[in-house]
């Protein structure tokens, strides 16, 4: 009776809420935040019609337009650059948070919400990291907060807490992702070949800290998505969801090439590397001992000869460059890790919080290094907090499947400032963690599980 009673007050009091906080924001000049609440709102409705699965086609356009490209197609600018957005949220992020939230509170009002560790050490991470950044930064460390920490967090919790889910479902909509990805990555080879993008004045306006560099070993393909960096970690990403997605290996190989070539005209060298890795593996092959070997190598010889013919190919040269001239680049990366590890014993209890704008470090020709490793960085945006993210993260990966393919994006991520500074990089992470959790689960509710899943799930 009790319950009832409250979830008949919440039912009466919320959509009174709702409508105070449109009133307020349709009196002031930050009313396009509506239209993305109401987007919240409505992400909600589907997902209660058609399953929490469906959340995951909400992350495309998060994950494939570049940050600098939100005010042009959102008009809420992600950079406050028209006035319109204060708090620096992407608009997209905020319709996910709606949903998230809404999602929660149904949840706590029908007695559903589990206080495990996982609910804990979320909590725990939004109220210090969110402390830390308002006592040292104020408001100009919460975008950062928002972009990084509370978006995929409070996605994966939305996936975590619902404890079942239909794997073909999942993986339809996962198709989608990566028919974009494959959309994507035509685009990067025809950027790459014509050498231009139809986005390059407004990169050239909005980026100027990186826009030039991205042309001094030869030319890095941007496409919708931005940096080459977050490019490479996007193909890097759509890769393993080939890979765990895919069964028909002639399709598979054929586009595990394409993001191959796609990240050759990244220009990245270390994850260029580290796709070799997701290469190697296979689960289409339902043959075991001899045969499964030899159609193995009738797979991934071909792949691998032609992979390695591109690069020594014009289309190779940018790489090959950058592998020439890595030796400033491992210069500034020993630099900052020499200041970190003269730090780690001395630094503030409390860290710096938000970006750390206030670390400046320059090379012997006194030039400025930027800080590169994102765990250095955020050791020194909440110091010794950080364990805090380690727990939460191998608290994680032991409940998800495929935690072969969750390392290999850590360190990708680890080789790049990443989540160091406000990118979209981190949600191919928290994407892959919500989508092996969801197909644990899926695999574990079912009464019969196919062997190849038996043998490659890892747990």
């Amino acid at each position: 009776m009790n319950l009832s009673i409250r979830r008949g007050a919440t039912l009466a009091v919320t959509p009174l809420l709702i409508g105070a906080l449109f009133a307020y924001l349709l009196s002031t000049h930050f009313y396009v935040y509506l239209v993305y609440l109401l987007l919240g709102v409505f992400y909600y409705l589907l997902v209660r019609r058609f399953g929490r699965e469906m959340s995951f086609l909400f992350l495309i356009p998060i994950v494939t337009v570049a940050l600098v490209l939100v005010g042009q197609i959102f008009l809420l600018d992600f950079y406050d650059h028209n006035g319109l957005n204060p708090i620096k949220i992407h608009p997209l992020v905020l319709s996910l948070l709606v949903l998230v939230y809404l999602t929660l509170l149904e949840d706590v009002l029908r007695g559903k919400f589990v206080w495990d560790r996982v609910a804990k050490l979320t909590v725990a991470i939004f109220v210090v990291f969110l402390g830390i950044t308002l006592w040292k930064r104020g408001l100009s460390g919460v975008s950062y907060f928002n972009q990084n920490y509370l978006g995929p967090l409070s996605f994966f919790y939305f996936i975590y807490s619902q404890k079942k889910y239909d794997l073909h479902k999942l993986r339809l909509f996962t198709n989608v992702l990566i028919v974009v990805m494959v959309l994507m990555g035509i685009w990067g080879v025809v950027e790459y070949i014509n050498q231009a993008t139809p986005l390059q004045t407004i990169y050239d306006t909005e980026t100027p800290t990186w826009i030039e560099g991205s042309y001094h070993e030869g030319y890095r393909i941007k496409t919708s998505i931005g940096h080459p960096l977050d490019n490479a970690i996007m193909f890097l990403f759509a890769m393993i969801l080939v890979q765990t997605n895919i069964r028909n290996a002639y399709l598979k190989y054929g586009i595990l090439l394409l993001f191959m070539v796609d990240l050759l005209a990244s220009g990245s060298r270390s994850i260029f590397l580290l796709s070799f890795f997701v290469l190697l593996y296979n689960n289409s092959i339902k043959e075991t001992g001899w045969a499964f070997f030899k159609k193995y190598l009738y797979f991934l010889v071909p792949a691998v000869l032609l992979v390695l013919g591109m690069l020594f190919s014009p289309l190779g040269q940018t790489i090959i460059n950058r592998f020439n001239n890595a030796g400033e680049s491992t210069q500034a990366r020993f630099l900052f890790i020499n200041y970190f590890l003269h730090h780690l014993f001395s630094f503030q209890m409390l860290g710096l919080g938000g970006a750390t704008s206030t670390i400046a470090l320059y090379n012997s020709r006194y030039e400025k290094v930027y800080l590169e490793n994102p765990w250095i960085i955020l050791f020194f945006e909440v110091s010794y907090f950080i364990l805090l993210f380690l727990a939460y993260l191998y608290v994680v990966i032991r409940r998800v499947d495929f935690k072969y393919f969750v390392i290999i994006m850590l360190i990708a991520l680890s080789a790049m400032n990443s989540f160091g500074v406000k990118t979209i990089d981190i949600y191919a992470l928290f994407y892959l963690l919500a989508y092996f959790f969801a197909h644990r689960q899926a695999r574990l509710g079912s009464k019969s599980s196919p062997p190849e899943y038996e043998r490659i799930a890892g747990g």
